[in-house]
């Protein structure tokens, strides 16, 4: 199948129990899907937790139930937000606003919260 969009790579990750979750990541950063590939099955259950967490705050955990799970995939830059504390940016998409940013550092949680 031909990519839709030769600007973007798509990465298919595993978000158990949910099923999987469809990846976005620009063209010219292929390492960043790489580093996210291998390191996922250990960051997700943290990043579980924390929309877990998150959800339960906001009351909006109907919305982990959601069978589209999307995400976008980037490094994060130092003159930006977080920029100077994480070294990958990872927002997740679900049905409805908001959108969940995480920042990541290795294999830590730096930050995350919701953007409406």
């Amino acid at each position: 199948m031909r990519n839709p969009n030769p600007e973007q790579i798509g990465l298919e990750l595993a978000v158990p129990p949910y099923g999987r979750m469809l990846v976005s990541v620009p063209a010219s950063e292929v390492k960043v899907a790489n580093v996210l590939r291998r390191r996922w099955r250990k960051l997700w259950p943290d990043v579980r937790r924390q929309l877990r967490l998150l959800s339960k705050e906001y009351d909006l955990s109907e919305q982990l139930e959601s069978d589209r799970w999307i995400a976008k995939a980037s490094w994060t830059n130092p003159a930006e937000f977080m920029g100077d504390k994480a070294e990958l940016f990872v927002s997740i998409i679900l049905d409805d606003c908001p959108t969940w940013d995480f920042f990541i550092k290795g294999y830590k949680i730096m930050h995350c919260q919701p953007v409406f």
